[in-house]
């Protein structure tokens, strides 16, 4: 992940990731490189400006503290009469740092950006106040910049509305392969669930017998045998590369997660849907699908008919009130022209 933010021909970085797999840390270490080997105008933009303060102060300022290459490049003199250094902006040699707040459109109408990192944007409002999506916002600042750098990380919600899911689609969509220790395939780590013959498999109300059947071979990978697969591991894209990576990892690859605590949470969490949820978000890097009647497309489609005549001379405005029935839509279509008369 972190060579797609240095490949000159990557113009967009996307991760689509579980929770605690180390997606703010690529976004930190992003940051150190662009200080040191590369000064630019970055932008770091967090759900909130509280949160965008919490993270200059827990996660940034300790970074620039200690590690020595960049405690002398960024000042942390917090003096108030310093005001080349704040919480929320930080200058270095040839560059600086603005962190933003995805609900302040003024944080986000600063100066121009070379660099723009979004951090967790499936927590973003859909608008910043009245002025509009805050990923568009913050997009903007980078428009000057021929050599313009993107990052974008969170973890999913909710399908087809979900802000990540979205940019990830448009990306190359790379997936960690490891090799089947078994039959030496290369595979991706998938959940499976009770009804696939694959993933992960236990007896009945036991972890701990957790293991991982190949998807390709059926052989059995045990827990033991992960850290050498995740080691000689590669990113595999699955889409064609137009200046987009992508990047989906979930945390049956996570070298600080057991399968067995994975299992244990699951079990525990798939006792109600608000809890299942967060595992199929946070711990599987899935879209959630809401549960509902759904509606096919095609068999709607057929019975369209037509409406009728054209409108009426006069009518400027038209609005349609609907009735939905069991079996069809009631629907009443009126025109309005000048001093809302009806036509």
């Amino acid at each position: 992940m972190m060579d797609a933010f240095s490949d000159p021909d990557v113009e967009e970085v996307v991760i689509m990731a579980c929770t605690q797999i180390g997606k703010t840390e690529c976004l930190n270490n992003v940051v150190g490189f662009f200080i040191e080997h590369d000064p630019s105008p970055i932008m770091v933009v967090q759900p909130t400006i509280a949160v965008g303060q919490y993270w200059s102060k827990k996660r940034l300022s300790p970074m620039l503290r200690d590690t020595p290459v960049l405690n002398g490049l960024v000042s942390e003199n917090m003096k108030a009469k310093d005001s080349s250094n704040t919480i929320l902006e930080k200058d270095f040699p040839g560059g600086d740092i603005n962190i933003a707040g995805a609900n302040s459109p003024s944080s986000l109408s600063s100066r121009p950006r070379r660099v723009v990192l979004f951090d967790e944007t499936n927590k973003y409002p859909s608008s910043a106040a009245s002025e509009g999506d805050p990923i568009s916002l913050g997009r903007e600042r980078t428009s000057n910049f021929w050599n313009k750098k993107i990052g974008e990380t969170s973890t999913p919600g909710i399908k087809d509305i979900c802000r990540i899911e979205h940019a990830f689609e448009q990306t190359d969509k790379r997936y960690y392969h490891v090799s089947c220790p078994q039959c030496d395939t290369r595979i991706t780590l998938k959940w499976g669930g009770p009804k696939a013959d694959f993933g992960l498999k236990w007896e009945k109300d036991m972890p701990e017998t957790v293991h991982y059947v190949c998807q390709e071979c059926g052989g059995v990978i045990d827990e033991s045998d992960k850290a050498r697969m995740l080691t000689l591991g590669k990113w595999i894209a699955t889409a064609p590369f137009r200046g987009k990576a992508g990047f989906h990892i979930n945390k049956l690859y996570s070298p600080w997660v057991s399968w067995p605590t994975i299992v244990a949470d699951f079990l525990e969490k798939k006792k109600l849907p608000e809890t299942l949820k967060v595992f199929i978000n946070s711990t599987l890097a899935e879209t959630w699908e809401e549960q509902g009647e759904k509606l096919e497309e095609g068999p709607l489609l057929a019975r369209r008919e037509h409406f009728g005549p054209m409108v009426p001379e006069g009518v400027l405005l038209i609005t349609a009130g609907i009735d939905v029935q069991d079996d069809r839509l009631e629907i009443t279509v009126i025109g309005f022209g000048l001093d809302m008369t009806k036509g």
